[in-house]
């Protein structure tokens, strides 16, 4: 069973035994019996010196207490350090003032518990050329059949909508609502309209994004992954191509990325553009009904959801540590963060936890998610 741990908690004066003394004291008097007696964040007190040192080494697979004195741990690095809320333990002595070793965690804090976090599902919006020319060369029953395998082959994590372009009820260069709204437990639906719509009218593809755009589809008020999947057999009509370009730049910078699938002789000067405009750098080139499943499967496999809903907003100044199976993801770093984690506020109290890229593979790759949450003195969980 994997886990992944969400440690919520305080550094409080109030969980300690006081305010640090510094390092003063009469003749031989010791200078500390534990780190609240020094003053830097990083020193203990020395066990066979009884003085504030940052530089006390220690071996990891032994014990802390007898190495680094108690209140503190051993890092990985066989370095010593304050034992404060979040920081591993083996026994209540590694920890400081009224903070204890907790069992679930192995952390030292004052309370914890075992709480489900929500993961939330990527969305996928499938944009789909439903043109005349996609009678030819069994082209439209081939996306159906690859679309219908796609389908089949994705779990619970992974939502899907539908869109076809010219609409069911149109000719021309008519475009509806989305057949489909990317939800739970939609396949047999986006099957059911497939199944009902043969290839007609001409490509508008450029308003088919633009409907998608209109009708708010991807839910972009929302935080989450979110992809737009593009596929068409023949040359854009009905509007300005950069137009299209636009849209799907814009998309990106809102989080939407947009997969662009060639279907045979479609236009691949544009379809690559739309790529590389959408942030997935070209388009795939099939050109049989293999390499369209190929194409889809290759594209869900990219998709990867890891924004998780927290169960109640943490209390402010909480000091948050998020782990996986033991081992520690640093919170992300800047306005673009490339890996680490994020708090996203939603508002009206809704927390959601993302992880970022190596770091949200790592997370996929587990089968069976569970948190622990661990909380610092001071703290009522509630």
């Amino acid at each position: 069973m994997r886990y992944i741990s969400l440690l919520l908690g305080f550094t409080l004066f109030a969980c300690g035994s006081g305010e640090g003394t510094g390092k003063e004291g009469p003749g031989d008097e010791p200078e500390c019996t534990s780190p609240a007696d020094c003053l830097d964040a990083d020193e203990v007190c020395n066990p066979f010196t009884q003085t504030c040192d940052s530089n006390v080494s220690c071996d990891p697979s032994g014990s802390a207490l007898d190495q680094c004195n108690e209140a503190a741990y051993c890092t990985a690095s066989g370095v010593c350090r304050p034992g404060t809320t979040g920081t591993p333990c083996a026994q209540d002595e590694n920890c400081a003032g009224a903070a204890t070793c907790q069992p679930l965690t192995e952390s030292c804090g004052c309370s914890e518990e075992e709480v489900e976090l929500l993961l939330k599902p990527a969305e996928i919006m499938l944009v789909t050329d439903y043109s005349g020319s996609m009678s030819s060369s069994n082209r439209l029953e081939s996306q159906r059949t690859a679309i219908n395998d796609l389908l089949a082959a994705q779990g619970a994590d992974k939502h899907f909508g539908l869109l076809m372009f010219p609409g069911p009820n149109e000719s021309g260069c008519g475009v509806e609502d989305p057949q489909v709204l990317p939800g739970p437990n939609t396949a047999q639906a986006i099957q059911t309209a497939m199944a009902s719509v043969g290839a007609h009218g001409s490509t508008p593809l450029v308003p088919a994004i633009e409907k998608v755009v209109s009708t708010d589809a991807l839910s972009l008020s929302e935080t989450g992954s979110k992809v737009m999947v593009v596929t068409s057999d023949g040359d854009p009509s009905c509007a300005d191509q950069s137009i299209g370009f636009q849209l799907v730049q814009q998309l990106q910078a809102d989080g939407v990325l947009t997969f662009a699938v060639v279907i045979d002789n479609g236009n691949v000067t544009f379809m690559d553009q739309l790529a590389a405009n959408g942030g997935t750098g070209s388009a795939f080139l099939t050109s049989n009904p293999a390499q369209l499943a190929t194409a889809f499967s290759q594209i869900a496999s990219s998709v990867a959801s890891c924004t998780f809903d927290l169960p109640y907003e943490p209390e402010p100044g909480a000091e948050i540590i998020l782990t996986v199976d033991g081992v520690v993801i640093p919170p992300a770093v800047g306005a673009t963060p490339m890996q680490g984690w994020r708090l996203n506020d939603q508002g009206n109290g809704r927390i959601e936890v993302e992880v970022i890229g190596p770091d949200c593979d790592f997370v996929q790759s587990g089968v069976e998610l569970t948190t622990k949450l661990l909380y610092g003195c001071g703290i009522d969980p509630g």
